[in-house]
């Protein structure tokens, strides 16, 4: 089994107030290296089972991720249910992840699009 890193996971009320997080990078990497944590997973319920979600764990917002796995599993195995989870909105570059609960365990795939014309 393959196993990521730990996530801090945060549910909003709203998808307004998901869009508008500018939080505070660095304490949100000096906190996750106190706590053992890889950055913190901000998300609101859209609809049953639809999820959008934002990841903050890298200093420079520039490189706030379009998709991320890791988080789209824990909040699976979190919630104990499938999901489809979209992300990357905001940034230009919408993607969409499944994670498929079994009750034991997550399989996340999903569906990005390179948006400089490159190689995905």
């Amino acid at each position: 089994m393959i196993h990521g890193s730990p996530k801090l996971l945060v549910e909003l009320d709203s998808a307004a107030r998901l869009r508008q997080l500018t939080p505070d990078l660095a304490r949100i990497a000096i906190w996750g290296k106190e706590a053992g944590v890889n950055g913190c997973y901000a998300y609101v319920r859209l609809a049953d089972g639809l999820y959008q979600g934002r990841n903050f764990n890298h200093l420079d917002p520039a490189l706030e991720d379009a998709a991320t796995g890791v988080a789209a599993a824990a909040l699976s195995l979190y919630l104990r249910r499938s999901l489809t989870l979209h992300q990357g909105d905001g940034l230009g570059n919408p993607c969409e992840l499944s994670a498929v609960y079994d009750g034991a365990g997550v399989s996340v795939g999903g569906r990005c699009r390179a948006i400089d014309g490159g190689s995905a």
